[in-house]
């Protein structure tokens, strides 16, 4: 309730106690409405005359309990709550009361044991589920807390600040995806609350969706741009998504409010790196490290800005400074590693990859470790090593490279194929020649030769998906991804066969995951784009595109999504543009062609369009690029070659209903209504849903003085959508003047 309602009802209850001082249950709530606007003193005096009129009124009792515990009087407070209990040990509201004292005192057990009392006593009690679900997340008790948010919500879906409370609780636990979905729920209803929005722009930058995290963090930062902790995980995302500009804004932004925050002169220092500004770079390093001489995160940035510039040994100083504040950071040890096989030291490299992969296994860091143990001539442990890299990911090709070079190097022979390897390789050679259900039965016996078989759960998955049976296939992606947890191409064809089952946003958790795995994975973001714009988020598709043309500037297939996305929100300018770099790349691309002539068209730019179209309708000779290019040509008004080009696709293409529908149209223009009528009839034998036919060839017989055949029409167009208010529009007029019509019909034009 805000402020002026509050007041309100301080006044009504006020007014009431007037009339009626004895009325005790008016004090109640007038000291209800004090307690909510924190106005202590008050609350308690009206509490306190309730139990002098009535000591008994343990209702009273336990409220001034609660008043004594928000001020902080702990003692007095327990005293009021045990009085209630005594006088009724049914007094749920003593027990949270109490609980929510406890809990102030840090005396977990005694809160816990009494919201477990109320909740015994009343099942339905959504504040105690509420309070204890608090108690469980400050636990770390994710699991717990999680259970009675959502038993809170089963009560009452209508409270939007528990979908925040299990959006964060989900959030703390790891599970960002369902965090999300949890605050995307809250913030539709309160749609400003900037620490909802910082929630879950974290979420969604831990899922790699950084569109979806830039839009939340600019929505936020535009509420409150003196947020120091919002800036700087705004810059570190700008930094990941290559906006330098941006991100060292947002740093000079956090600089200004605190320039004690060393982090921020970090963030920095990794765009001037990005930006090629040596000298700036290390002195922010050197600021930072000066007031952190503990930050782990600055030496190693500071280590990878030293090899960016070709200084190796600097580099390592510093990665050896960050191992010895925390041998954990894998990223440090990968680093070292890394500059110490560039220097020749390969046994020293070797054994910063072991130390990385002892905290954290990983496909492609084994394969490192292999590279440098097979320099060495340890054959055995690098094939050990590649081994170990193909069942994380079955389809990593540098291990499996790798390994063959390995075994050619140690004059061994790789083992002979299994029989489950064979009987996999007999299906996938089955599958892809389309033999759908023999590439399925014999990737099912590989599966039963060797039940970790990931690839042949992987390639029965595809086979699965071509079949349509999308349950099925996301069974086998899983068990393949439970198998090798590395499995990139499992995760994409998992996702692919989401998306098909229509579930888009798991289907973009899974592609998120694979950028986790590979950032530059451009193919990644062009599904979670394609995915995006199926959960009607067309703004956060674009910039997944957009990201994937900054991976691969020559990555036509980006462009012409994108294209259409933009056509599709009215944005014709980025569509042709996109359009017109395809056919630079690609001078014979007629489909671009098309698609560019109908961007412009809508664009009003027609000649233009004109001349795009001749080339589609030269290289394509489809049906469907000449009736296109037939209302281009009506809209400069050059009726006859636009009917030569849609005599043109109906012979093309004699079932194609759009090329009779625009025929019929352009003839009633030319008043040749029997030619119209036949093309308009031939439209609706086709299909007898077409409802714009129907209405069009109402305007027809009408040019025919057919006034009760229009009626008819008109009404078959209302009959299939009675929304239709053109329809209505029309037909009343002839009601009203049936053969004198003075009205202006509405009619549709062709673009």
């Amino acid at each position: 309730m805000v402020q002026r309602e509050y007041n309100k009802a301080f006044n009504d209850f006020s007014k009431a106690i007037n009339i009626k001082p004895k009325n005790l249950e008016l004090y109640i709530f007038r000291g209800d409405s004090y307690m909510a606007q924190k106005k202590f003193k008050e609350a308690l005096a009206d509490y306190n005359h309730v139990i002098t009129t009535n000591p008994k009124d343990y209702t009273a009792i336990c409220k001034r309990g609660d008043v004594y515990a928000a001020m902080g009087k702990f003692a007095d407070a327990m005293v009021d709550f045990n009085q209630a209990l005594g006088m009724d040990v049914q007094c749920i509201n003593a027990y949270t009361g109490r609980a929510n004292a406890y809990s102030l005192l840090n005396k977990t057990d005694e809160a816990m044991k009494d919201l477990n009392a109320a909740i015994k006593s009343d099942t339905a009690f959504l504040e105690a589920y509420i309070q204890r679900s608090k108690l469980y997340a400050d636990l770390a008790k994710y699991d717990a807390a999680l259970a009675d948010l959502n038993r809170a919500i089963e009560l009452d879906n209508n409270r939007l600040e528990l979908y925040y409370q299990r959006g964060k609780n989900l959030h703390a636990d790891g599970k960002f995806v369902a965090a999300i979905a949890d605050l995307s729920h809250y913030l539709q209803g309160v749609p400003n609350d900037k620490q909802a929005l910082l929630l879950r722009a974290a979420a969604k930058n831990k899922v790699n969706d950084y569109a979806g995290a830039l839009n939340d963090y600019n929505r936020a930062i535009g509420k409150d741009n003196k947020n120091e902790n919002a800036l700087m995980e705004r810059a570190a995302l700008r930094n990941r998504m290559g906006d330098c500009t941006g991100a060292t804004e947002d740093c000079n932004l956090a600089i200004a409010l605190n320039d004690k925050n060393y982090k921020a002169y970090v963030e920095r220092a990794i765009c001037f790196t990005s930006q090629g500004k040596r000298e700036e770079a290390l002195s922010d390093f050197g600021k930072a490290a000066n007031m952190a001489p503990t930050g782990e995160d600055i030496f190693l940035g500071r280590g990878n800005t030293y090899i960016v510039l070709g200084d190796l040994k600097s580099a390592i100083a510093d990665y050896d400074r960050t191992l010895a504040l925390n041998p954990q950071n894998i990223a440090a040890n990968i680093a070292r590693a890394k500059a110490k096989a560039a220097l020749g030291d390969l046994p020293g490299a070797i054994e910063n990859y072991s130390k990385a992969i002892a905290i954290q296994p990983n496909s492609e860091v084994l394969v490192q470790r292999g590279t440098a143990r097979l320099q060495l001539k340890q054959y055995p442990e690098a094939i050990a090593d590649f081994e170990a890299a193909l069942l994380r990911n079955p389809e990593n090709n540098a291990a499996a490279d790798r390994r063959s070079e390995a075994y050619a190097k140690s004059n061994t022979t790789a083992p002979l194929a299994t029989a489950a390897q064979k009987t996999y390789e007999e299906g996938s050679a089955k599958l892809n020649k389309d033999d759908l259900t023999g590439a399925i039965a014999d990737l099912s016996q590989a599966i039963a030769q060797n039940p970790t078989y990931s690839i042949a759960y992987k390639r029965r998955g595809d086979a699965k998906t071509s079949q349509k049976d999308y349950d099925a296939a996301i069974a086998d992606y899983t068990k393949a991804i439970d198998m090798s947890p590395e499995y990139a191409d499992a995760y994409l064809a998992r996702a692919n066969a989401l998306d098909k089952a229509g579930k888009p946003e798991e289907a973009i958790a899974d592609l998120s995951q694979i950028i986790s795995f590979d950032p530059n994975f451009k193919k990644a973001y062009l599904q979670r784009g394609l995915a995006k714009l199926r959960s009607m988020d067309a703004a956060n598709a674009i910039a997944d595109l957009s990201l994937a043309i900054n991976i691969d500037p020559k990555y036509n297939e980006a462009y012409a999504h994108r294209a259409k996305i933009a056509e599709s929100i009215g944005d014709f300018k980025t569509a042709i543009a996109d359009y017109s770099i395809i056919i630079n790349s690609e001078p014979k691309n007629a489909e671009a062609y098309y698609n560019r002539a109908k961007a412009k068209a809508k664009n009003g730019q027609f000649e233009e369009a004109v001349a795009d179209g001749d080339y589609a309708v030269a290289h394509l000779k489809t049906a469907e690029a000449y009736c296109y290019r037939s209302l281009i040509l009506q809209q400069l008004e050059k009726y006859y070659e636009a009917l030569v080009d849609l005599n043109k696709a109906v012979q093309l293409s004699p079932r194609l209903t759009t090329a009779y529908y625009h025929r019929g149209n352009l003839k009633r223009r030319q008043q040749d209504y029997k030619g119209s009528l036949g093309d308009l009839d031939k439209v609706i034998t086709l299909n007898p849903n077409y409802k714009e036919a129907y209405f069009n060839r109402a305007i027809t017989k009408q040019g025919m003085n057919d006034v009760d055949g229009a009626i008819t029409d008109y009404g078959k167009v209302i009959e299939l959508d009675n929304e239709y208010v053109d329809a209505y529009y029309n037909r009343g007029i002839l009601y009203r003047k049936a053969q004198h019509l003075k009205m202006p019909l509405k009619i549709l034009l062709p673009l």
